[in-house]
Formats: structure tokens, sequence, C-alpha cells
């Protein structure tokens, strides 16, 4: 061989000695720590009442969203077993403005609230009464992110225009 030719070969493996090196040196780098601070957004919310008085719903989440409040009733008998009877009527005095009333005892608010924002419903809810029977009642919170709009759409089954709820199934 002539010396060029080897002088090619040691030089060609000289470079790729350091292309390794260096990628490998990339590689295993250890660098500083790194904090995440995303913090995921969290929808929530809380039903507070007195009984079926003075009924609100707060958002607890870290976002905006769009609430709502389901009532359940229904009959327990004397020794408080559950009842297979129709559920007990009620009546909601005085429904703070903004709230829609939807089909199974289902009501929304119409606008989204935001985080920590309390909303009042209703100041009582009376139930139907029966002789031998005593009426029950349970009030449910949701809450669903108000952005985007089409998941609150699409989830509760309700028509939005620009940020607030217009039509509810």
């Amino acid at each position: 061989m002539k010396k060029s030719q080897k002088a090619i070969i040691i030089i060609l493996i000289l470079i790729l000695v350091a292309s390794v090196a260096t990628s490998l040196g990339y590689m295993f780098k250890i660098s500083d720590d790194k904090v995440n601070t995303f913090v995921p957004a969290a929808v929530n919310c809380s039903v507070g009442a007195n009984g079926a008085e003075n009924v609100s719903i707060t958002n607890t989440g870290t976002v905006g969203a769009y609430l709502r409040i389901r009532i359940v009733t229904y009959w327990t008998d004397a020794s408080g077993n559950t009842v297979a009877e129709a559920s007990p009527s009620f009546t909601v005095s005085s429904l703070e403005s903004l709230w829609l009333a939807g089909s199974d005892n289902t009501y929304y608010y119409s606008i989204a609230v935001d985080p920590q924002g309390k909303i009042e419903f209703c100041d009582s809810i009376t139930l139907e009464e029966r002789d031998g029977y005593t009426a029950k009642i349970e009030i449910f919170g949701e809450a669903i992110q108000y952005l985007p709009e089409d998941a609150a759409e699409e989830a509760w089954n309700v028509q939005i225009e620009n940020g607030v709820i217009t039509n509810v199934q």
C-alpha cells in the first residue's frame, strides 16, 4: 500500500472513532434535573345544601366548567327500605336565574362558571308527602370543561351558542 492510501485509511478510522465517541458522549450525557411545571386541568364540583334548602353548586376544579344539578327522589318505608313505586314529585322554589330545566330532573346552569365559583340553585325543594312513607332526595352535581364547547354539547346533549347553553334535552 502506498503511503497516501495508509494516511487516508488512518484519517477515516480516526474520523469514525471521533464520531462514535461524540455520539456516545451525547447519548450518555447527564443533564440537570428538570421540574415538570405542567399541571393538568381538574374538572370537579360539589353541591352544598342544608337538607333540601339553600341549594348551591361550586366549581371546585381548576378550569372554567359548565355545571348541572340532577335531583333524584324516592320513597322509603318505616324501616328505611327503598320502595319500588313512582318517585315522589317535588317543587323547586325560587329557582335562580340562568338555570334551564332539562329532562330527568336535571337543571343546567347556562354559562360557564370560573374555578371556585359558587352558584345558587334555589331556596328550597319541597317533596310530596304520603302516609306511611318518607320521601327522600339526593342532589347530584356534575361539571364538564367549557372548552371546547362541543365537549359539553356531545356529552350532555345541549346546544351552546357564544358560550351560553341555549337548549337542553
